[in-house]
């Protein structure tokens, strides 16, 4: 049934190079930020889409295999998927196959078959909503294992053991899950064997949930998303070309660059006697301050109150010139010394309240935590009563 349909394939030949992705989740809403930026990001998912139809291209690879999550949820609004078929269907030289993920899983009269009834399905798109291995080129097979609802509760790749295809086929499997023994299973859509390529004899077994790029085993990789959609630590925003020269041959793996927005989380450990100049050069020294950057800085260490009031101000500048600029503050410890109430006021309440702070902050017959609460206080204190842009400063 599936050979009658590629009238097109290159005859006598095992060869193969496809374009191996994941984890789209398009729809995916980035309630966090403000409504244009939450917009921007929403798009770039999208625009993903022709990313990857350009490597195809570049790379002479007539297919691309996505590996579940194609949607972010299991109802996406109609436009959602109007718009996603309709990029798909306008790369017309690449065929997409599709696998249900734990994101939006191929339950019974769910998603999947609400596309297929209501929506006109591109002739260059699959939908691999059945555990069979399908003919993708003359003894190339695909071996899918979609998910049929959230949480599988057993190793959907098990049935590739079984599966025939001529001796001498490229065999490569497609799953969405975690490979028993890597990541974090108890949030994983289903547990994967670690040794499912020798079992299945597979050439090839891609991979989607794990959002960052991997390799497991010479045979075994998961792509990541495409585009990042936190502040990560897992190498997301990549696709990955595969080829093999023919059945048993090691796969040649590239990973190629996809992402639109960069997503960039920075730790920067400061001591007293650094100035805010100097913490800003040591996290964007290597960040390209451009409005398709996001950037969460955590500083802890200590820094001394005039330096934190001045860091505060300098924040604003850079959140300008960055899509996104976050400073995580709340394990920074700010020093407060008597010669720094001067600036609160030489007298009357603010001195008051200061001076008492600042008695507490280093009584040591307070527990730890009582003098650490003084100390952020005393901060608290001195950001509002010292910035110019506080009412306490008007």
């Amino acid at each position: 049934m599936y050979l009658a349909r590629f009238a097109n394939m290159v005859p006598h030949t095992m060869a193969i190079t496809f374009i191996h992705t994941a984890d789209w989740q398009i729809g995916k809403r980035f309630g966090r930020f403000e409504p244009e930026l939450s917009a921007q990001l929403r798009l770039a998912r999208l625009n993903a889409i022709d990313r990857i139809a350009e490597h195809a291209r570049a790379q002479s690879a007539r297919h691309v295999l996505v590996a579940g999550d194609i949607w972010d949820q299991e109802n996406p609004e109609e436009r959602t998927l109007h718009n996603t078929l309709e990029r798909l269907g306008q790369a017309k030289d690449v065929s997409w196959w599709l696998l249900p993920g734990n994101h939006d899983p191929a339950r019974p009269n769910g998603l999947w078959h609400r596309i297929q009834s209501s929506h006109a399905v591109p002739a260059n798109v699959r939908l691999l909503l059945t555990p069979e291995a399908i003919a993708i080129e003359e003894n190339v097979f695909v071996l899918p294992a979609p998910l049929l609802s959230r949480d599988a509760g057993r190793d959907l790749t098990a049935w590739m053991d079984a599966c025939t295809t001529p001796d001498d086929a490229v065999r490569i499997g497609l799953a969405h899950g975690s490979v028993h023994g890597f990541g974090d299973a108890t949030d994983s859509a289903a547990i994967i064997s670690s040794s499912r390529t020798q079992s299945a004899r597979l050439d090839y077994l891609a991979l989607g949930d794990w959002h960052g790029k991997k390799q497991i085993d010479e045979r075994t990789w998961y792509s990541g998303t495409p585009e990042p959609e936190q502040f990560p630590r897992n190498e997301p925003g990549w696709c990955l070309s595969v080829s093999i020269e023919q059945s048993g041959a090691t796969p040649n793996v590239t990973p190629l660059p996809t992402a639109e927005f960069k997503w960039l989380k920075e730790d920067v450990v400061v001591n007293p006697e650094v100035t805010s100049a100097e913490i800003f050069e040591r996290a964007l020294g290597q960040v390209e301050t451009s409005q398709k950057t996001l950037l969460q800085l955590t500083l802890t260490g200590q820094l001394r109150s005039e330096a934190a009031a001045t860091l505060n101000r300098d924040t604003q500048r850079y959140q300008d010139a960055l899509a996104y600029f976050e400073v995580r503050q709340a394990d920074l410890q700010r020093l407060v010394e008597s010669s720094d109430l001067d600036r609160l006021d030489h007298a009357g309440s603010l001195r008051t309240a200061g001076e008492h702070l600042l008695a507490r902050s280093q009584d040591e017959a307070l527990s730890a935590q009582e003098r650490a609460d003084a100390r952020n206080a005393l901060a608290l204190l001195f950001t509002f009563s010292t910035d110019p842009s506080s009412e306490a400063a008007q």
